[in-house]
């Protein structure tokens, strides 16, 4: 009864996109921040929040510049966080780093392994890029 009925469309969001000079401006403010590193991939790859969080320091290959989109991390209400591959197969790729980022990276990495001393056996080593206070999403 409802074959010859098409639905109406749902219209898309429009996504809000931060203007060049607004994106330098958010690095400035957030500089030697927990998450500057964070932010300064999100700005630059335009990585969904699930692959940011499931982004592992393997992905990241310092030498060439680059990380691989591997997994993605979602969030279910019966399960916590649950990592899986990203949604497509154009999802899994590789994303080229501007030097900066990179650098950021580094520092990043630093900071952490400092934080991963400090809490000792409590930190879950799962090797992830961006962690809570015990190494975890």
């Amino acid at each position: 009864m409802c074959d010859a009925v098409t639905p109406p469309r749902i219209p898309r969001k429009e996504k809000n996109v931060l203007t060049k000079e607004q994106a330098h401006l958010l690095l400035k403010e957030v500089k030697a921040h927990r998450l500057e590193a964070l932010l300064a991939l999100a700005i630059t790859t335009g990585m969904r929040k699930g692959e940011l969080l499931a982004l592992r320091w393997q992905d990241i290959s310092f030498e060439d510049y680059s990380l691989q989109v591997k997994r993605a991390v979602s969030y279910l209400k019966e399960y916590g966080c649950v990592e899986s591959e990203p949604k497509t197969a154009k999802s899994r790729r590789t994303i080229k780093l501007p030097v900066f980022v990179i650098d950021i990276l580094i520092r990043h990495q630093v900071q952490q392994e400092e934080q991963r001393r400090e809490v000792g056996s409590a930190w879950m080593n799962k090797c992830l890029v961006f962690t809570n206070a015990q190494g975890y999403y």
